[in-house]
Parts: structure tokens; sequence; C-alpha cells
């Protein structure tokens, strides 16, 4: 309920009676400061976890490289290693022979056996 006139004179009278069932509008005219505080305090937490999200991708990256690096590092002393343990092995076999053939002792066939059983650990 409401009254609507143009004049003074008719504001209370019967016909300047008016109903209103539309819902009343809000406008945010003295609610400016309120909402602008709020939008700068959404946009700061909007940053905050675009940083936190930026540092755990950089953070991914990062131990990806480093894992990578210790791979391929372990990956060249595993072959390394196994081209010492084919070397030994290569010096054995040589020992076996020379022995097979007379050539030198049993225990010097033996002792050509401890690099490989060494490098082999």
């Amino acid at each position: 309920f409401g009254l609507d006139a143009i004049h003074l004179d008719t504001l209370f009278k019967k016909t300047s009676r008016q109903f209103n069932f539309i819902p009343g509008l809000k406008l945010p005219l003295f609610d400016g400061g309120r909402l602008n505080a709020n939008l700068e305090g959404t946009r700061a937490a909007s940053n905050m976890m675009i940083e936190r999200y930026n540092q755990s991708v950089l953070n991914a990256v990062r131990d990806v490289a480093v894992n990578g690096t210790r791979l391929q590092t372990l990956n060249d002393e595993r072959e390394m290693q196994a081209e010492r343990v084919e070397a030994t092995r290569f010096t054995q076999r040589a020992a076996e022979a020379a022995y097979q053939r007379g050539l030198t002792s049993r225990l010097q066939a033996t002792e050509a056996r401890l690099p490989v059983l060494a490098e082999e650990m």
C-alpha cells in the first residue's frame, strides 16, 4: 500500500491510494563501500589461490626434473656397472682358460673370480 499524488492537496484522498504487489527494488546506493570491500577481498583470495596453484605447478615441474636427472644418473651407473661386470668376467674366463691350458695355477684362476663377485654386489 502506498500513496501516489502529483500535488499535495490530493495526496491523502482515496484516489491517490495505490496498491503494489511487486517486491521492493533494492539499489545499492549506500552499499558501495561494502560491496567494493567484498570484491577486493574476493579478488585477494582468488589471487592467493592462483599463486598457490602456480607454486604447486612449479614444485611439480622441479620434482620431475630432479627425479628425471636422478633416474638418468642411476641408468648411467647401472650401465657402467654392467660394463665393469662384463670386463671382470672376461678376465675370469681368460684366467680359467689359462688354467685349463696349464699356463696358470688353480689359485690364480680362483682369484680371478673375486673381482667378478665384488662387481656383482
